[in-house]
């Protein structure tokens, strides 16, 4: 997928009948794969093929696509576009490509892998190149590594799947150095046998339907022979002109035969007893890759064997035609989604892309609450708002007890403490440290609320309502490959609040906690309180029970957030492994989880044992701690070591949650003088909210003026004067006891 200039073709197919399958080898595939069809194909779902700037599905005469206008709220609500850049010098069309121009143009494109496996139910594969259900192949993106005697008109492919494939050292190419594995995969990229110039890197072609699967010898570049498979797929619609058809070419001139005018003959073969086609031009020869006649021609004495490179194929087998007789296509562009009173708008189908509806650009969904059209000549909006999710829905999610994860495992390597006050439960575990250092590294705090905590008037599950409610101004960004044709977005939605986090990525978009939402800033302070009292609580721990820690790798101070990262889940989003071992951070970091369950793990770093007796070889070890995260649990990492042992990752099991982190952004590290400044700067509240402080004791806002209690006025969201409060208390101070 590295091919500079790449452009790709994607499909999905449709099996015929098995009745009418036309004769020719089992495909050699595993058990679990062979069925009546001796092909990898659903005979009863659409399949579809893709080529730069092609791709098809579903019964195109029941297939009509509803199609929105504008944004609903256009004129009224703007928001700065994410910038979708145009193909770099490397990745733009071939301006010199000198074959014809397409008749038409495809149903659906984009210049990005990602949005193209994003938006079809029928091809989702974000790397190889085949898209299968229940065990069979609906969609394939057509590869550029061309074998021989591939084929491509506007109605007939014919293509090797990848696998066993390797890198020359010669040209860099990947090439066919052992024989077919049984479960093949398909690699994707441009097929320079495609008739016309591509108008897009990633087209969506049409449907297609395999027709015949066989098995070939095939040359290595060592001059070795192995087995490879061959596919022949052809359109669906014979009766419609295809959009890549050449232009101005007569439309009975290309390919379009007329059914059941050619025929393929067949043959027994006299050791098998199982009939293959007549396929090659030099003669009849037995496909059937197990038979001991296999890719054996007859040839009169005294002739050389004829070698696999000098085979053609048989001018009736390219223009034979096979009526499709299934049913069920996909169709090619899916609908537009819709909120209906069973859904809230972040179920998984609302995390797909979309095709546009004036441009036909797949577009991904990178906004919370939209699509943005990913053409940078398009400036379509798709909006559908989230449905705020009630309490109820939330409380009778249990989908991650169904998903074999360990509630709350800890190894025996993890060191457990517990205890509770009249508002919160606290769990403390402390991960060991690595093996030659002996003791704990860091310290992993829970901190769950009491009933009345979540459900008094200005609690957990309002702010959990506010943040549905609000703008937080969230957005997908490029987790890998940013901008590029390859670029992958991250699961989740995030929007950063106070110092820059992620130097270069949230640079550009964060915003200042001065001007944040009020529920922003009310859990900035909730999270502030649980990081003091999880530092002080580890201190404590250690100092009372004696435990082994190195010289400062557990701080016993606690340095104040001034960055609050805000990440937006639906349905199915996670976050892989990894760690926050930035140099810029303090060694403390608190997230509040809002809504849906998640599941939070720790596993040891790759070559490090941490007292498992293991050093793992893989990206990780084994995991050491799984904590379950309901709704309104507060979850406090403190020690830096934890970052650079361990790795940690979230899986959310409902359809909206929200993870609150708070951090400490060290401004004397960033070596950048503006974005130093803008690190003290946007890292401050204002001064009304800096009046303030949460007390998770007794579940209070408190006055930092008068030691009153506001949860009113931050339930209220509004500014609290301070002055005027205290202004208030002396006179009601003074005339409640005058002097005498």
């Amino acid at each position: 997928m590295q091919t500079r200039g790449c452009k790709e073709a994607t499909g999905a197919f449709d099996t015929p009948d098995t009745h009418n399958e036309p004769a020719g080898p089992q495909a050699s595939l595993t058990n679990a794969e062979k069925t009546q069809s001796s092909i990898l194909i659903d005979k009863d779902t659409g399949k579809i093929i893709l080529a730069r700037g092609q791709v098809a599905a579903g019964d195109l005469a029941n297939s009509q696509r509803k199609r929105k206008g504008q944004s609903e709220d256009e004129g009224i609500r703007k928001r700065t576009r994410l910038t979708n850049k145009l193909p770099s010098q490397s990745e733009a069309i071939d301006l010199s490509d000198n074959r014809p121009e397409p008749t038409g143009v495809p149903p659906a494109w984009s210049e990005k892998r990602a949005a193209i496996a994003d938006c079809f139910p029928y091809f989702n594969a974000h790397q190889g190149s085949i898209t299968k259900k229940d065990k069979f192949l609906v969609g394939l993106l057509i590869d550029s590594q061309v074998a021989i005697r591939d084929y491509f008109d506007d109605q007939i492919i014919i293509t090797s799947p990848g696998g066993g494939l390797v890198a020359d050292n010669a040209t860099g190419k990947r090439v066919r150095d052992k024989d077919h594995p049984d479960n093949w995969q398909v690699l994707g990229a441009a097929n320079p046998l495609f008739p016309v110039k591509p108008p897009h890197l990633y087209n969506v072609l049409d449907h297609f339907h395999v027709t015949y699967m066989w098995s070939e010898m095939v040359q290595t570049p060592q001059g070795g022979l192995v087995k490879a498979y061959k596919l022949r797929l052809e359109k669906v619609d014979l009766n419609s002109r295809s959009w890549w058809a050449p232009k101005n070419t007569d439309v009975h001139a290309t390919s379009d035969v007329e059914d059941k005018h050619y025929a393929c003959a067949l043959a027994s073969c006299l050791s098998c007893r199982k009939t293959s086609k007549t396929i090659y031009k030099q003669g009849w020869t037995c496909l059937e890759k197990d038979c001991k006649s296999f890719f054996s021609f007859s040839t009169k004495q005294d002739t050389p064997e004829i070698h696999p490179n000098q085979l053609a194929y048989n001018e009736d087998f390219l223009r034979e035609r096979t009526r499709f007789t299934g049913k069920n296509l996909y169709p090619l562009v899916p609908d537009l989604p819709d909120i209906t009173e069973n859904t809230f708008g972040s179920e998984k189908i609302f995390k797909r892309g979309i095709v546009c509806a004036r441009c036909q650009c797949c577009s991904r969904r990178m906004q919370w609450d939209r699509w943005l059209c990913e053409n940078p000549a398009c400036d379509y909006e798709y909006v559908v708002r989230p449905r705020i999710v009630p309490m109820s829905v939330i409380s009778m999610e249990k989908t991650f007890e169904s998903k074999g994860n360990k509630r709350n495992y800890e190894s025996s390597i993890i060191l457990t403490f517990k205890g509770a006050t009249n508002t919160h439960e606290f769990i403390t575990h402390f991960l060991p440290d690595e093996k030659e250092q002996g003791g704990y590294v860091g310290s992993v705090t829970i901190i769950r609320p009491m009933e009345f905590a979540l459900r008094r008037q200005g609690g957990l599950d309002e702010l959990f309502y506010k943040l549905q409610d609000v703008d937080l101004a969230l957005e997908r960004r490029g987790a890998r490959c940013a901008g590029s044709r390859l670029e992958e977005l991250t699961s989740h939605f995030s929007a950063n609040y106070g110092a820059p986090y992620k130097f270069g990525v949230v640079v550009e978009t964060t915003n200042s906690l001065s001007e944040a939402q009020p529920s922003i800033v009310e859990t900035l302070l909730r999270l502030t309180w649980a990081g003091e009292i999880s530092v002080m609580t580890t201190s404590q721990l250690i100092k009372d029970n004696d435990l082994p820690v190195r010289d400062g790798a557990i701080p016993n101070e606690f340095e104040k957030f001034n960055e609050l990262l805000a990440l937006g889940y639906f349905e199915g989003a996670k976050i892989s492994a990894h760690d926050d071992g930035e140099k810029e951070l303090a060694p403390t970091v608190a997230t509040l989880s809002l809504g849906s369950a998640s599941v939070m793990k720790f596993y040891p770093k790759k070559n490090i044992d941490v007292g498992t007796g293991v050093k793992s070889k893989g990206a990780k070890g084994d995991q050491v701690l799984s904590i379950v995260l309901m709704h309104g649990d507060m979850v406090v990492m403190h020690g830096a070591g934890i970052q650079k042992c361990y790795l940690h990752s979230v899986e959310s099991y409902g359809i909206r949650r929200f993870a609150m982190t708070c951090r400490h952004i060290r401004p004397h590290t960033i070596a950048d003088p503006q974005q130093r400044e803008r690190a003290i700067l946007d890292g401050e509240v204002s001064r009304e909210w800096a009046a303030i402080h949460y007390n998770g004791g007794n579940d209070m806002f408190i006055s930092n003026l008068t030691g009153h209690e506001v949860n009113e006025q931050v339930h209220q969201g509004l500014p609290i004067n301070q002055q005027a409060e205290l202004n208030h208390s002396e006179t009601h101070n003074s005339s409640s006891d005058p002097t005498p």
